[in-house]
């Protein structure tokens, strides 16, 4: 491999030397982000499931883990990306302003579903009262025998972490959630 004599500089997406393998992909920072929008810290990849829309199947999904101890709104750095391996483009495939992201950092895929593991959504390590991992699932599902759709992880997150603040401690569902 080139580095690092060869690589993709960061900021500004010039290529540096000319001799090894360059990347496949150069995760560069968003143009011109207001708020700083960028993915950091690749950490886990997954091949998409081959069920998904052809929009997203041939290719691969990165989990960013961002800054190491921030999580939700405060980690701007941490988007799950859809890496496209037809056109080298990639994409957020969830953005980093989720205010219940921590670190997308475990993937898992099935033929039809993506599995993503947020081994802290708070975004701290190493707290018992922060320590709350969560696996979210995006699976195609058909709820009619002509009818395919998607579920989004916005909607399945929303919904879980809804639930999961409407009920009280030590309920059963609460104590499940």
């Amino acid at each position: 491999f080139g580095f690092p004599s060869t690589y993709i500089e960061y900021r500004t997406g010039n290529q540096i030397g000319s001799t090894g393998i360059l990347p496949e992909f150069a995760y560069l920072p968003l143009p011109n982000p207001a708020d700083g929008s960028e993915g950091e810290g690749p950490n886990d990849i997954a091949f998409a499931p081959s069920t998904f829309p052809a929009a997203i199947r041939n290719g691969v999904f990165v989990g960013m883990h961002g800054q190491f101890s921030s999580g939700g709104l405060n980690n701007e750095e941490n988007p799950l990306v859809f890496s496209n391996l037809d056109n080298g483009e990639y994409f957020y495939f969830i953005d980093n302003d989720e205010p219940d992201v921590g670190h997308l950092d475990g993937l898992l895929t099935t033929h039809d579903s993506l599995f993503i593991a947020d081994i802290s959504p708070p975004g701290g390590l190493g707290n018992r009262e922060v320590d709350t991992g969560v696996i979210y699932q995006i699976q195609r599902v058909i709820p009619e025998p002509a009818t395919l759709t998607y579920l989004g992880v916005g909607v399945l997150c929303m919904a879980a972490r809804r639930r999961r603040r409407a009920e009280t401690p030590g309920t059963a569902a609460g104590a499940t959630a």
